[in-house]
């Protein structure tokens, strides 16, 4: 109950499911929240850092790819992003194209990175490469065009 840019909407109901989740988006302040299990809430502001997240990810995975093309479909993602989310989640919500094979190396960058290079599998070739995003003139306008999710549609 999303729209594109992380904002919650409650009129856009597509499906029964849909509807019943829109139920539980409510007022807060000059927002919306959506009440989950427990007593917990889902708050614009927790959507908002996940959308930061998003866009920081998904314009370095397009800055590495301008700068090594991937030739191959498969993507090793260590860290706790790669530790913690589902793999198809990460095509659902615009952080990786879709098509692309996500498999996580590590629940650390450096533990993911020293594995995959001393287990490499099938004679996968493992290459490193390091880049600040922030030194692109152009960095806060990519950004900005990364700050929404892409819902893939199956």
């Amino acid at each position: 109950m999303l729209d594109s840019f992380g904002h919650f909407v409650r009129h856009n109901a597509s499906t029964p499911l849909a509807a019943k989740v829109a139920a539980d988006i409510a007022p807060y302040g000059q927002t919306l929240r959506l009440s989950l299990p427990y007593g917990l809430w889902l708050s614009a502001s927790d959507v908002e850092e996940l959308l930061k997240v998003k866009a920081s990810f998904s314009l370095a995975l397009e800055k590495l790819s301008a700068m090594l093309p991937l030739r191959k479909t498969n993507l090793y993602l260590a860290g706790a992003l790669g530790e913690r989310v589902n793999p198809d989640w990460l095509a659902a919500l615009g952080f990786v194209p879709r098509g692309l094979c996500v498999y996580t190396a590590g629940n650390t960058a450096l533990e993911g990175a020293a594995l995959l290079a001393l287990n490499p599998g099938n004679g996968t070739d493992f290459q490193a490469k390091t880049l600040c995003l922030t030194d692109d003139p152009q960095f806060q306008q990519t950004y900005c065009r990364h700050l929404r999710f892409v819902w893939n549609q199956a």
